[in-house]
């Protein structure tokens, strides 16, 4: 009998899709001069702020799945 898939938590998806969103966007900014950001809202190198808080926020998800799949292959 095989054992379910262990589901991700909703919030750590969410905390990856908004971090994914983030760095995106500074990505975006910084490469692409996309100009999405308001100027009220820049600051000196916001598209680099973006993308660490982006790639901050993606850290826990990235944790999840590295903890589940040495778990598995410890077994």
């Amino acid at each position: 009998m095989q054992s379910a898939k262990p589901r991700p938590p909703i919030p750590l998806l969410l905390l990856d899709m908004v971090g994914v969103l983030l760095l995106g966007l500074g990505l975006g900014e910084h490469f692409g001069d996309l100009g999405l950001v308001p100027p009220s809202l820049r600051f000196p190198h916001f598209d680099i702020a973006l993308m660490a808080a982006g790639a901050l926020l993606m850290l826990p998800f990235i944790s999840w799945t590295l903890k589940r799949a040495l778990g598995k292959a410890r077994q």
